[in-house]
């Protein structure tokens, strides 16, 4: 597989995974890599400035997705401008996947339990991996196998990564308005597109 943002031949199992997106956020990988994964700087740097390990308490809890369609308008515009370079024969299959892969779910719920951090969305696969930021294999909806993490990087953000085979997701769970709402800001980078994914998505916290 080429660089997590690139383009050439569009594996199928591949392109479904384009999101966890909202999500978890997105994913563009199959197979487990080998090496140690690349974290971005920018999150590095968060999760070094942690001494201590924090309670995820005010990232914990249900929400619905409240960004409505100038959300998913964005995300759409976010994934033109990423294949808008593409070869003119696989641009519309990579644009279609990319949306439906990271259309955002109507609900979220993030938990803790047994040490795990746990990222929930309606019909996906459930994201659980320990909340000390060691990375797991974990496998998704199709069978598909990544290795993932969740990391606090203070009491009200959570990192959570994804990676495969040259390819590397990022999904940041921020808490926003006093903790009212959750901001879940996205980044893809995989060997077929030829630039990172970026976009984000609201979400209000509401009674369980």
């Amino acid at each position: 597989m080429a660089r997590q943002q690139g383009n050439a031949a569009v594996p199928t199992k591949s392109w479904h995974y384009v999101l966890l997106g909202a999500v978890i956020g997105g994913i563009w990988w199959s197979g487990i890599a080998e090496g140690s994964p690349t974290t971005p700087a920018w999150a590095t740097v968060a999760w070094q400035a942690t001494t201590t390990e924090p309670e995820p308490s005010r990232v914990v809890g249900h929400y619905r997705f409240t960004g409505g369609t100038a959300e998913v308008d964005a995300l759409y515009a976010a994934i033109e401008d990423v294949v808008k370079d593409m070869n003119f024969i696989i641009r519309p299959i990579a644009r279609n996947r990319l949306r439906k892969a990271n259309i955002p779910s109507n609900e979220l719920q993030i938990s803790v339990s047994d040490g795990s951090i746990h990222v929930v969305r309606p019909g996906q696969a459930i994201v659980s991996a320990p909340a000390d930021g060691s990375l797991i294999a974990w496998k998704g909806q199709d069978g598909d196998r990544f290795r993932v993490r969740h990391r606090l990087l203070d009491s009200d953000r959570l990192m959570q990564e994804f990676y495969g085979d040259g390819n590397h997701s990022v999904n940041i769970y921020a808490v926003r308005d006093g903790g009212s709402e959750v901001e879940v800001r996205t980044e893809i980078d995989a060997d077929l597109l030829p630039k990172t994914l970026r976009y984000s998505m609201s979400y209000e916290r509401r009674d369980p």
